[in-house]
């Protein structure tokens, strides 16, 4: 047998309207959801080479009679051997040195170049953030006076890894501990 419950049961006053605003809402909220799947990745540059594969969201150009690849947030570049070289959408360049892999992602203006082996050097003239993730490391080029940057981050396929700063600084932080250093130019 059942005992019956000595709890009374909340209600709430109703309020005109409230299910109709509610409908609003959820519908508000769909087609928010919609229209930023819909909405194209953030283009981050071109990128020029001969032996280059690029998967993801990206676009082809033909500009002097050569094929230009338009790269957009969340491409994976393969550089399997040779150069390649990526002008940024904002200005500024990077180099890359095959064979290398990397992903390349974009919001708001920041750019993350998340490596998975491979030598790239970028040349920034203006105040764009650019991170280069790797494995183990975070690396931020860190401007001088508002100076340029110039900075190389290597990852060959074995692990060992290398990082310049030409121009600027880098600013490198460890990723499981936190810790960071602070690599002056030269």
């Amino acid at each position: 047998m059942i005992a019956a419950s000595k709890h009374k049961r909340l209600t709430f006053p109703q309020v005109p309207g409230r299910r109709s605003c509610l409908s609003l809402l959820s519908a508000l909220l769909v087609g928010a959801l919609f229209l930023w799947a819909q909405a194209p990745p953030e283009t981050v540059g071109r990128i020029y080479g001969e032996d280059i594969q690029v998967h993801g969201p990206s676009s082809v150009e033909v500009e002097g009679g050569f094929s230009v690849t338009v790269l957009a947030s969340g491409s994976n570049v393969t550089v399997r051997s040779g150069q390649a070289r990526l002008l940024l959408a904002e200005g500024g360049e990077v180099g890359i040195c095959g064979p290398a892999h990397f992903s390349v992602l974009k919001s708001g203006g920041a750019i993350t170049l998340a490596i998975d082996y491979g030598r790239v050097h970028a040349k920034l003239e203006n105040a764009s953030p650019l991170t280069f993730y790797t494995p183990l490391i975070v690396a931020s080029p860190v401007a001088i006076a508002s100076g340029p940057r110039d900075v190389t981050v290597g990852l060959d396929q074995s692990g060992a890894m290398c990082v310049l700063a030409a121009r600027g600084a880098v600013r490198i932080e460890q990723q499981l501990t936190g810790q960071s250093v602070l690599l002056p130019q030269g």
